[in-house]
């Protein structure tokens, strides 16, 4: 989810905070915002545990993430994500697509009475999930840095 994210230079801000956290048994304690069970957030500025992450369950102060998480406290900024379920769609066939067919560095072979060639891209690699979905997860591109975009999201 996260690399498609940063393909399309999108997150989907929802809103930020930020703050002094500890995280502890995949638990981030001291939240202050307004999550919901499933939706998606982002970490940013921690020493371990930088990325975009699924929430789980929700309890006062804090929310409890799918993933596994390194303990830690650390003060940074952490970001509810509204993800369209289309793009999360997306995302999940390119995972489909990349776990059936594992990348490699062979793009064509023959054995005695055998060959094949796979597609391969503008680069000449092997196509990927994120190649053959492009369509559909390109309308979803932003043209504003994730960083920069963070000014214009409403913080709790």
């Amino acid at each position: 989810m996260e690399e498609l994210m940063l393909k399309c230079n999108n997150y989907f801000y929802r809103f930020r905070e930020a703050g002094a956290y500890v995280i502890s048994n995949n638990k981030i304690i001291g939240v202050r915002g307004k999550y919901a069970k499933g939706q998606y957030i982002r970490i940013i500025n921690s020493i371990l545990n930088d990325g975009v992450y699924k929430i789980s369950a929700i309890a006062e102060n804090e929310i409890t993430i799918e993933e596994g998480l390194n303990d830690e406290m650390f003060n940074g900024t952490i970001c509810g994500l509204a993800v369209p379920s289309k793009f999360i769609d997306i995302a999940n066939k390119i995972k489909a697509y990349d776990s059936e067919y594992k990348a490699s560095d062979i793009i064509s072979e023959s054995v005695t009475g055998y060959s094949y060639t796979k597609a391969t891209n503008k680069d000449g690699k092997a196509l990927t999930g994120t190649d053959i979905y492009a369509d559909e997860w390109k309308q979803y591109r932003c043209n504003v840095n994730s960083i920069q975009a963070l000014k214009y999201v409403q913080e709790v």
